[in-house]
């Protein structure tokens, strides 16, 4: 199941959304700081319900990233 969590990068002014499968990383805040570096902020997001990975494929959530130059280590 794909989780949703809003974390907030220190030093930036806005929130960004990442869809998390626990089963694979069970420690999320710790797996993005160590690409992202601090997070001021991290928390799950109530409102929206855990997806499964066909449904996420369905709707186009679970795509291949584009790359990102403050990410250190994508590809």
């Amino acid at each position: 199941m794909w989780t949703p969590f809003r974390y907030l990068i220190a030093g930036r002014p806005k929130w960004d959304v990442c869809w998390v499968d626990l089963g694979i990383v069970p420690n999320p805040r710790q797996w993005l700081e160590e690409r992202l570096g601090p997070l001021a902020g991290f928390e799950a997001i109530p409102e929206c319900r855990p997806m499964t990975s066909r449904e996420a494929m369905a709707g186009g959530f679970l795509q291949k990233p584009a790359p990102d130059r403050w990410v250190r280590g994508m590809q």
